[in-house]
């Protein structure tokens, strides 16, 4: 097959920005990052989409305001990394667009991630796919992660058992056997999601800059028992998670504390971070000791925004070597931590338009392989251009 372009963008729970990969595909396997590009959401437009993922009815001419600016701040950064590459529209196969999820309720049957795919496609002249996790519930399936696959392509290894864990919003592992084979993917619970809403509501800012409050504070022992008392963290994969189970009311009772003594305000970041920590450490023990892996020589490798987060690292590191595990960050094995998900859904665009379809079973759950995504052609785009008949 001749060298195609692929772009995949991603905004993730944590809602600090929008990523953007260029990617080129010139086999199955053979996949180079050609540029990258990201940009903050505007203020307003975060605050309609922290709004839209509390749990509640919202107002639906909300909800499509939101997802119309998405594709304007979707489309404006497409431009800017196409003038970035000197690229035309016509260069580009297809954009894969994640969107932003403002619900996720697998169980009863949906999820919403926020886009406009055909606004997207005609401010950009290039064709679309949407709705990535839509297929695999229809099938039965989580809906989440889908990220294994990718990881699967680009982070296995000959010889070692690979853990891949995305430290996002939420936490997701991906266990690849040596050689590649995967043996499952699941959201494990928490990582960014709650310490950068105790951020937004304690002090006013958008998160923890590389953990330094958390690291002044005290892990309470009480907040983080009560923490851990979730029926999540006792089921068995397939599972994914989301803002619907860890919100604000999750820990309520953290915040009420701190804003009645304000001092608390490190500790309930302190205890917040030993909470995520632990529960990966928790499930990859689990792991372990469910698909009879050894720990002893396998590696585990992070990628997504928390490993900016030094403090979180650090812990996560002491809590990981306990278990005999390295731990590397993905850059140290070409692949940028913070594109890595937009980087996958450029690829899952790829697999979409050549039809190919994704085996996801053993990650969600789902009932048969399926197709990632919803294709939203544009009048410019390659869809409208194949040859009639």
């Amino acid at each position: 097959m001749a060298n195609e372009l692929y772009l995949g963008l991603m905004s993730g729970t944590s809602m600090d920005g929008l990523d953007a990969c260029l990617l080129q595909v010139s086999a199955p396997g053979k996949l180079q990052v050609l540029a990258t590009a990201s940009a903050p959401l505007p203020s307003e437009l975060t605050a309609s989409l922290h709004r839209l993922c509390s749990p509640g009815n919202n107002e639906i001419d909300t909800l499509c305001r939101a997802q119309n600016a998405l594709a304007k701040c979707s489309a404006s950064l497409v431009k800017k990394l196409l003038a970035q590459c000197k690229l035309r529209p016509a260069d580009i196969t297809a954009i894969g667009s994640h969107g932003q999820t403002v619900r996720h309720c697998p169980q009863q049957g949906y999820t919403l991630q926020l886009d406009n795919g055909p606004l997207c496609a005609l401010l950009t002249g290039i064709d679309v796919w949407t709705n990535f996790r839509a297929q695999d519930v229809a099938a039965g399936g989580e809906g989440a992660p889908l990220t294994p696959l990718f990881h699967q392509q680009v982070l296995s290894s000959p010889v070692k058992a690979r853990f891949i864990l995305n430290l996002g919003g939420i936490a997701n592992v991906t266990a690849l056997r040596p050689g590649g084979e995967m043996i499952c993917g699941f959201d494990t619970g928490p990582a960014n999601t709650l310490l950068d809403l105790a951020c937004r509501q304690l002090f006013n800012c958008p998160y923890d800059q590389d953990g330094a409050r958390a690291r002044a504070g005290v892990v309470q022992p009480k907040w983080l028992e009560q923490l851990l008392d979730h029926p999540y963290f006792a089921r068995k994969p397939p599972k994914s998670s989301g803002r619907e189970l860890f919100n604000a009311d999750y820990i309520a009772f953290m915040l009420a504390a701190a804003q009645h003594e304000p001092q608390l305000g490190n500790d309930v970041l302190a205890t917040l971070t030993a909470f995520s920590v632990q529960t990966i450490a928790q499930a990859l023990q689990d792991l372990i000791l469910t698909k009879e892996l050894r720990s002893d020589g396998a590696t585990v490798v992070v990628c997504g925004g928390g490993a900016r987060n030094g403090f979180f690292m650090q812990e996560l590191v002491k809590a990981l070597q306990a278990l005999k595990l390295e731990v590397v960050d993905s850059g140290s094995l070409g692949v940028d931590a913070q594109y890595l998900e937009a980087e996958a859904f450029a690829y899952f665009a790829y697999l979409s338009t050549h039809g190919r379809v994704a085996a996801m079973q053993s990650i969600t759950g789902a009932r048969c392989p399926v197709i990632l995504g919803t294709l939203c052609p544009s009048p410019q785009g390659r869809f409208s251009a194949r040859p009639a008949g």
